[in-house]
């Protein structure tokens, strides 16, 4: 009764169920079903503190911890002020360390940064970037010179050959092309003509309108005239 009183209330933190030291028969009441069932439906936390140290009863197993005497029981449930600013000295030192800890690797990883060429003298990159793009350029330039160049000299090369094969070149050496009027047919061989044919003579320097009169075609033997 007295552990579903206390799981009735809001404001109990833990229970303890035990007594002192005594025979088996004194104890025997923590073996009980209805004091079993009770601790192990308890929603409040139970401490079993029953008898001795070298006593143990059901009660013990079913409660949520199980100290040796009644008076550990007290201990377990509130701690002492001495231990506890004990405890709250270690965890703050624990606490320093570990952000004196933090702290150094942070200043460490940022003297590491700071040391760097980039941080050290950063013009110097600036410096080094601007040579690179100078010497790209530099390449550049000499590379478009060299293919202009090469492509003059092939456009020199390919004109000169034109020049070579020019009818007009051939026409300067004392050659004549000869052309059907008003046909414009280049004339190749005699048989093309007839007396009386209006013909066209492309000289260097001019061109000569002309009438057949005379045709006088080559033989192997000699010339015949038509």
């Amino acid at each position: 009764r007295g552990i579903r009183y206390f799981n009735s209330r809001n404001d109990i933190d833990i229970i303890i169920t035990g007594r002192g030291g005594g025979s088996l028969e004194d104890l025997w009441p923590f073996n009980t079903e209805i004091t079993v069932r009770a601790i192990a439906d308890s929603h409040i936390p139970v401490i079993s503190a029953v008898g001795h140290e070298v006593d143990l009863t059901l009660s013990d197993l079913a409660a949520d911890l199980r100290a040796p005497t009644p008076s550990a029981a007290a201990e377990l449930a509130v701690w002492s002020q001495e231990d506890f600013l004990q405890y709250v000295a270690q965890i703050l030192q624990h606490q320093s360390q570990l952000i004196k800890g933090l702290v150094h690797q942070a200043k460490h990883r940022l003297k590491n940064l700071l040391s760097r060429p980039v941080f050290v003298n950063p013009m110097e990159m600036v410096y080094q970037r601007q040579q690179y793009l100078d010497q790209m350029v530099r390449l550049l330039a000499g590379a478009g010179k060299n293919v202009f160049e090469k492509h003059k000299n092939r456009l020199s090369l390919v004109l000169s050959r034109l020049e070579a094969l020019s009818p007009l070149k051939i026409l300067a050496r004392g050659y004549s092309v000869t052309r059907t009027v008003p046909e414009k047919r280049l004339v190749t061989t005699v048989g093309m003509l007839t007396v009386g044919d209006n013909i066209e003579t492309i000289l260097q320097d001019g061109r000569v309108l002309s009438q057949v009169t005379k045709i006088v075609k080559k033989t192997d033997d000699d010339q015949k005239e038509i």
